[in-house]
């Protein structure tokens, strides 16, 4: 993830944690509304009820006060009339008794929900305040009423003052201009304004408290939430089109602008899962020749310049239904759908080849890039549908190419891939004979024509298979450059030759020791690194490196002189091989830097055969001499060849007049000899 990526989420998080953080105080503020609001009217419903409680129990006071007025005409009416008998008079003063009871029960309820007088705005000195006097003395005279009751069926009660002194004092007391009737009346009139002020009240406290609430959350979403999620919205657009830069970065190549790998896969698994297609695929992969060249000497510029305009030409001229990605390096990868057979596409990927791969101009130098291809089919009736299957198929076919030569195209197929996936075998094989030490340094000895004692020796690579048999380097070491392990086998080579010629000057025999290095090598920067850190570190005027005629004429023979001069200036010989077999001219060799020329063998076998062999070798002999390099004549098996070069003036020889290529313990006797 990127540092802009980073920052957008942390902003992103920081940004919803306080939206978060604002739903918390909306939350807390409406609890605490809601809390206000249930409270308030919590306090208004227990004041209702109060005043309910007092509602019905003035009522129910009312009510037995009306009912005491009944029973009291009821026996007044009886007396005047000399009905009241005994039972009746039982009954009557039962009755009053459960009246006389319950009002004062009531007159209790009263009392204790009427503590607050000011809660209601009364005072005890209000005319209300008899209702809590009036009913007492009213119960009073109805007790009066009930002691004397069973006297109301004598004669002597029969007295008018006598019978009016019982019921006068409640008469009066029930009476509708009463103070209980005034008193009672005005309660109730109280009760019910206090009644409805209190729901209008309540009414209104609610409706506040809900206004309040409706703005505080209004509030907060115009001064809080709005805001954060603008500013959510905006982060949240960044992340999304930093998300979607990510999502073209992962799947682009950023230098070409073409699909990368990631994108091939997922390309091409679409195609593959879809179960409409009705074309048949290709894939062909591209592969620039000598492009490590062009970033070794031109630098990493030229060669991003190079792959710019390679994969701005391919887009330019890909047929319809074909994509192009860029895999790695200098390696492109096509995907050609077609309904015509595998000669069409590749004719097709012929004529793209030639239209993109033309010579590309960079400020006032002109480089010439060519490619190799390798292609394989995956038609609709048959074919792998595995992509590493597929893949694996036009990189197979590609090698092929490349053996051919540069610019050269090669098509998948059972014949020609046989002997592909036998050297890709052998690679793999190769590599663990590397590591298990299984290629070893056969050494073949160089002497003097004159006195014949060895003084060098050339070190040639050969592989002990697991059964004994020993490989020819005729048969790997193109296996070797095929798979660019030429690297790995240096590194192991010389770590050979170092031991043993450590070994050799312990025992106080001095010889050189010569290498063959590839043109590859020459123009590797790690391998050259590598050589020089050695070179730099130990001091190794014994090791010779034998460079073949062609790294003259190489199109990198600038860059491979100047690696070359290096080398000799930490001491190290460079002998030219295979002299007078390749088309360097005389200015090549005028200008390049070496100290031996090793004459080919194919020269030396004519020798005393075929004069012209004899006139080439002492024109070479004496070119050498003139320019004061050495001469090492290879091949040299008889000893007339050998009387022949001493005879020119020509210093060394190398053959199977003194022997083939020994290991090192047969080295060993050899030199104890002294002599060949």
């Amino acid at each position: 993830m990127t540092e802009k990526s980073v920052r957008l989420v942390k902003q992103y998080s920081r940004q919803t944690r306080r939206l978060r953080f604002g739903y918390i105080i909306a939350f807390v503020v409406l609890i605490i509304m809601t809390i206000s609001n249930f409270i308030v009217m919590n306090l208004m419903i227990t004041n209702q009820d109060k005043i309910n409680i007092l509602t019905k129990s003035v009522d129910s006071q009312l009510h037995r006060f009306h009912r005491i007025d009944e029973i009291v005409l009821i026996v007044l009416r009886n007396v005047e009339r000399r009905q009241m008998s005994a039972t009746l008079a039982h009954q009557t003063q039962a009755e009053l008794i459960l009246l006389t009871a319950e009002l004062n029960n009531i007159q209790k309820t009263i009392k204790l929900n009427f503590q607050d007088y000011d809660s209601f705005g009364l005072s005890l000195e209000d005319e209300l305040g008899i209702l809590f006097k009036e009913p007492y003395q009213l119960v009073n005279s109805v007790d009066d009423l009930i002691t004397h009751l069973k006297d109301l069926t004598g004669e002597d009660f029969m007295l008018l003052n006598r019978r009016y002194s019982l019921w006068t004092p409640i008469i009066l007391a029930m009476g509708s201009n009463s103070k209980i009737s005034r008193g009672t009346q005005k309660l109730q009139s109280l009760l019910e304004t206090k009644s409805e002020y209190n729901m209008k009240a309540l009414s209104r406290v609610h409706h506040s408290l809900t206004i309040v609430s409706v703005m505080v959350i209004f509030l907060e979403i115009i001064l809080i939430f709005f805001p954060l999620l603008n500013q959510l919205n905006h982060v949240h657009k960044k992340i999304v089109k930093n998300s979607e830069k990510l999502d073209y970065l992962a799947t682009t190549d950023t230098l070409t602008s073409l699909g990368n790998r990631r994108m091939f896969e997922h390309t091409i698994n679409a195609i593959l899962q879809d179960s409409t297609l009705r074309y048949g695929i290709s894939l062909t992969l591209l592969d620039l020749n000598d492009f490590k060249l062009i970033n070794d000497t031109s630098g990493y510029i030229v060669g991003d310049h190079v792959l710019k305009v390679i994969a701005k030409r391919l887009k330019n001229n890909m047929p319809l239904n074909s994509h192009a990605f860029r895999l790695s390096g200098d390696e492109f990868v096509l995907i050609i759908l077609s309904e015509k057979d595998c000669k069409f596409v590749n004719q097709l990927v012929t004529e793209l080849i030639d239209k993109v791969f033309k010579p590309i101009n960079y400020k006032n130098a002109t480089l010439l890039i060519s490619a190799c291809a390798g292609i394989t089919y995956n038609w609709i009736n048959g074919g792998s549908h595995n992509i590493d299957d597929m893949l694996n198929n036009a990189n197979l076919a590609l090698r092929l190419a490349k053996s051919q030569g540069k610019g050269k195209i090669a098509t998948y197929n059972d014949d020609e891939i046989i002997n592909q996936k036998r050297r890709q075998k052998m690679s793999i094989a190769l590599q663990q004979a590397i590591a298990d030490h299984s290629v070893r340094a056969f050494y073949q000895p160089q002497f003097d024509l004159t006195t014949m004692q060895i003084v060098g020796v050339e070190a040639l690579a050969r592989w002990i298979h697991s059964d004994g048999h020993i490989i020819s380097p005729n048969k790997f070491i193109p296996v070797i450059e095929e798979y660019n392990m030429q690297g790995v086998l240096l590194r192991h080579f010389l770590s050979q030759i170092k031991n043993h010629h450590d070994q050799l000057d312990k025992s106080g025999i001095s010889i050189t020791f010569s290498i063959n290095i590839t043109e590859k090598i020459l123009i590797d920067k790690h391998a050259i690194n590598y050589f020089l850190e050695i070179l730099n570190s130990d001091h190794l005027p014994w090791l010779h490196l034998e460079i073949l005629e062609t790294a003259v004429i190489h199109r990198a023979s600038v860059h491979i002189a100047e690696n070359l001069d290096r080398f000799m200036q930490c001491g190290v010989k460079i002998a030219l091989d295979d002299f007078g077999t390749g088309h360097a001219s005389l200015k090549h060799l005028q200008n390049f830097p070496y100290d031996i020329i090793k004459i080919d063998k194919s020269f030396i076998t004519d020798l005393n055969v075929d004069y012209r062999s004899n006139h080439i070798v002492e024109g070479i002999v004496k070119i050498a001499q003139g320019l004061k390099k050495a001469i090492v004549a290879e091949g040299v098996e008889l000893e007339s060849q050998k009387e022949f070069l001493r005879k020119l003036g020509a210093n060394y020889g190398q053959g199977f007049l003194c022997s083939k290529a020994v290991e090192f313990d047969s080295l060993l006797t050899l030199l104890n000899r002294q002599k060949c």
